[in-house]
């Protein structure tokens, strides 16, 4: 792809209540270079929202806390910034599209203030400018008639028109990344694959990278340059799109394949992964993914296999690799 855009080391972020410590994000390593878009895919719980957040240093306090690692934007740690610092690189240069448009959006203020909030804070300029500027960008994201939708609350717009107008909050500022955590959970079929595809063509025309957290393989083979899978804290496998879908390494990432239906095959159950994920606060010695695991012996119980480069850019935590 291009240069390296950002780079988490070692990244683990943990809640702390009473005498137990969750371990919510547990040694996370990934990059991400320039108009490259990396998913995030694992069950829910699993650590991909908690992980974003902790690149934006957004972790709910007290409880929650970055203990060690290093998040590398061009170079520079954002978890040694100033607070000050920080609020100038949020927006600006790394922005989120959070999950769901009803909360995100105020629904006592007019979109075009929504929007502009964000511009104002990075930006100065007239009260004129920020208004063609408010305008320009709801017109990036098709909002129809973008010169009267400026004075519209949230509650006068659809679901679909709601979720571009979060959009347009988080490319305001035109950043170099863009986090989208499940942002067509709350969208039709027909509406996500419109959402999906404005999506890729901003990326285009701004030059962003992205990272987008989602369930659905299907957004992932549309969007998605490489794939990293999650699973309890950490990242299990990373690889190019393709090679996840067609030679996965890990068995955790062949389970998830296994259990999205197959329109072209009849089948007379669908396929789930038996157990349930671990306790982030009671988490094995071993391979977090053994208990489930039909190919898990004494070795993946008792020792937790190191991160294993397996192809090409394809790596796979596991002791028993599929090849």
């Amino acid at each position: 792809m291009g240069k390296r855009l950002l780079e988490v080391k070692d990244l683990k972020t943990y809640f702390y209540k009473e005498d137990t410590i969750i371990k919510a994000v547990d040694g996370v390593n990934f990059h991400v270079d320039e108009k490259e878009t990396l998913g995030l895919v694992g069950e829910s719980g699993c650590g991909k929202s908690m992980t974003s957040l902790s690149i934006l240093r957004l972790i709910p306090k007290p409880a929650g806390r970055i203990v060690s690692g290093e998040v590398l934007f061009e170079g520079q740690d954002l978890l040694k910034l100033s607070e000050k610092k920080m609020r100038d690189v949020r927006g600006e240069q790394i922005s989120m599209i959070l999950q769901d448009p009803m909360t995100s959006l105020n629904p006592v203020f007019k979109i075009g203030n929504q929007i502009g909030e964000a511009i104002a804070t990075h930006k100065e300029g007239r009260k004129g400018t920020l208004t063609s500027k408010i305008i320009e960008i709801l017109r990036l994201v098709r909002i129809p008639s973008p010169e009267t939708r400026i004075d519209n609350y949230p509650h006068e717009l659809s679901g679909g028109m709601k979720q571009r107008v979060v959009g347009a909050v988080a490319i305001s500022c035109r950043p170099r990344l863009l986090i989208a955590d499940e942002p067509t959970t709350s969208l039709d079929v027909t509406i996500q694959a419109q959402y999906l595809e404005l999506l890729k063509d901003i990326q285009r025309e701004l030059g962003m990278a992205l990272i987008f957290i989602t369930h659905d393989f299907g957004i992932v083979a549309s969007i998605c340059d490489r794939v990293a899978v999650m699973y309890a804290g950490k990242i299990m496998e990373i690889a190019p799109v393709r090679d996840i879908f067609h030679d996965p390494a890990h068995h955790y990432t062949a389970s998830l394949l296994k259990a999205v239906p197959k329109l072209q095959k009849k089948v007379d159950h669908l396929v789930s992964i038996p157990g349930q994920p671990p306790r982030l606060d009671s988490l094995p010695a071993g391979c977090r993914f053994a208990a489930r695991c039909e190919s898990a012996d004494k070795k993946c119980k008792t020792k937790e296999p190191p991160m294993q480069e397996v192809g090409k850019n394809h790596y796979a935590m596991c002791w028993h690799q599929l090849h």
